[in-house]
């Protein structure tokens, strides 16, 4: 028994001691397995909501993605919205359903679930934002950075959509180390959702993915906050955008995506 457990505390350690994309888990995380990709070298198809072409902004690659468009708002704050960015925030349900609205965008590679009411409603190069400050809004907004910061505009990603910690950090020189590297995964997709927590600041949703070979249901956890005018993710210590993920037997309990 003790031999057992020495060997499996040593696999343990050898997958925490690996580079993130490497890690077994990380692998599991949304966005990662779904996606063969070759860093700085897939084209980005930018397509709108609901079949139209998405407005675009100059963002800056050195400046923050949203600016406060509010007088007198405190930096940081999250209150204000940068300019063009307009969304509806008074529904504050957790989704029961999946809207109505919805229409399949391919980002990186991978399709993401889209929303005229929830976001993304603006378009800037890889970065797809302005979400709404609800449930769904966040459900969204965690959608699209896992698959976008898979993508060859990675870096405008983690600057614009991901929370400054030292994940992001961590994420940005690993993923800086291994551009154009292939990296070649088993494809997933997106099967549903469900939305942990919420408040004005903060929220937690879990995504089901799905083995697009199989039946296998994954479900990883995203954690977001309000930051800037708009939802970010926020990075965890070993740089993934979400928890390890996890192999489940249903899908009971998730808000299913009708595909």
């Amino acid at each position: 028994m003790a031999s057992r457990l020495l060997r499996t505390r040593r696999r343990d350690t050898a997958q925490t001691d690996k580079p993130y994309w490497q890690q077994r888990g990380w692998r599991l995380s949304a966005g990662f397995l779904a996606l063969t990709v070759v860093i700085g070298a897939l084209a980005l198809s930018v397509r709108g909501v609901g079949g139209t072409t998405l407005a675009s902004g100059d963002l800056g690659e050195a400046k923050p993605v949203l600016r406060s468009a509010v007088t007198g708002a405190a930096a940081g704050d999250g209150g204000g919205r940068r300019d063009g960015c307009r969304t509806d925030d008074r529904d504050v349900r957790p989704p029961s359903a999946a809207p109505s609205d919805i229409n399949w965008q391919r980002i990186a590679g991978m399709k993401v679930p889209a929303s005229p009411s929830a976001g993304p409603l603006l378009v800037s190069g890889p970065v797809w934002w302005c979400f709404a400050r609800t449930p769904l809004g966040a459900v969204m907004a965690a959608h699209v950075v896992q698959a976008a910061i898979a993508g060859p505009g990675w870096r405008s990603v983690a600057d614009h959509q991901l929370v400054d910690n030292s994940g992001r950090a961590f994420l940005a020189a690993q993923m800086s180390r291994m551009s154009g590297r292939e990296v070649s995964e088993s494809p997933l997709e997106f099967a549903g959702f469900k939305v942990l927590a919420f408040a004005s600041s903060r929220a937690s949703v879990d995504l089901l993915l799905r083995g697009t070979s199989q039946r296998q249901l994954i479900n990883v956890t995203v954690d977001l906050e309000w930051s800037d005018g708009d939802w970010k993710v926020v990075p965890r210590n070993n740089g993934s955008v979400s928890t390890q993920g996890s192999v489940i037997s249903d899908a009971r309990g998730f808000v299913m995506w009708k595909v």
